[in-house]
């Protein structure tokens, strides 16, 4: 293999400003790509840098440049995830609702099959209220304001009494989480996406929803054989964007390097943040090209067909 080309000086350890030449490091050191290097400042006392030189895939050499402060014009205001080699991910913690199971169309179906058996026959009326009492108060839930479990019945009490409906509210929400369990499929392309990956990395599934709506989801739809762990914030008591919810995850599946592990969401509040709170880098998926308000995510997909790519290149943004 030929010598690597270092763009530093090698010298003896001084204080003097003035640049000796020197020669590039050869034999094991330049086999192994790294090699102690003595580098010398103008006007300041030597110091130890380390210098790195990653292969590339076709068995040459990759050179990387170092500065004293670690800024240049390349890296000013870059992240940290920009300076990481690049490699492929090795573990993937996969959202569930709006990510791989279309919940609005199975959400939409078990609403209107929950009315119709409470005798309502105008369901849509209602459903657009239901939907904003809804995702209030799972915005609560995440602000850890509320449990999971808490809102099973409090959003049908909140809907019958704002529309003054005639119905039982501990009723309804019986109904509709059986319905929920029972209708809505997984979005076209995802089973042969989950097939790819679960051949080039570990999968979990971390969920916030309620237990017996999320295992019959599951169960129906046949994902337990992707997913090793299956955490879900209705069984755990803590829901994403908190900590403890990855760390369950992350415990279970023997702590994976955090600089390989990629989380994969819709929701910039939960699945984003919730990410970046643990401190692993993110997959927004956004089907709808929506403008982002929120966190920044290290990657962006609108189609998990592209998920395959983000996950064997590795490129951390």
């Amino acid at each position: 293999m030929s010598p690597v080309n270092a763009r530093v000086t090698v010298l003896p350890l001084i204080t003097s400003g003035t640049c000796v030449g020197g020669r590039a490091p050869t034999g094991a050191a330049a086999a192994t790509g790294k090699a102690k290097t003595r580098l010398a400042i103008p006007n300041t006392v030597t110091v130890m840098i380390l210098f790195m030189a990653d292969r590339d895939g076709s068995g040459g050499v990759r050179e990387r440049e170092h500065s004293p402060n670690g800024l240049s014009e390349s890296n000013v205001g870059r992240r940290p995830s920009d300076y990481r080699p690049q490699m492929a991910y090795t573990t993937i913690l996969f959202d569930l609702d709006h990510t791989l199971l279309d919940s609005q169309a199975s959400e939409a179906r078990a609403f209107n099959a929950t009315l119709r058996e409470a005798g309502i026959d105008n369901p849509q009326e209602h459903f657009s209220e239901y939907t904003r009492i809804n995702r209030s108060l799972w915005a609560a839930v995440e602000r850890g304001e509320i449990a999971p479990n808490d809102l099973r019945v409090t959003r049908w009490e909140r809907l019958v009494s704002k529309h003054e409906l005639d119905a039982d509210a501990q009723i309804l929400a019986q109904r509709y989480v059986r319905g929920l369990g029972e209708e809505g499929d997984l979005y076209p392309g995802t089973v042969a996406v989950l097939d790819e990956l679960s051949t080039r990395a570990a999968l979990a599934l971390v969920t916030n929803g309620l237990a017996e709506v999320q295992r019959r989801r599951i169960a129906r739809l046949g994902l337990e054989r992707y997913f090793d762990p299956i955490v879900i914030s209705g069984e755990v008591g803590v829901s994403k964007p908190a900590v403890e919810i990855f760390e369950l995850a992350f415990r279970a599946l023997g702590r994976p390097a955090k600089t390989r592990t990629l989380m994969v969401g819709d929701s910039l509040t939960s699945d984003i943040q919730g990410g970046i709170n643990f401190g692993i880098d993110t997959c927004w998926y956004n089907p709808r090209s929506a403008t982002s308000t929120g966190p920044r995510s290290t990657h962006e997909i609108a189609d998990l067909s592209e998920l395959v790519e983000v996950v064997s290149n590795g490129d951390h943004g």
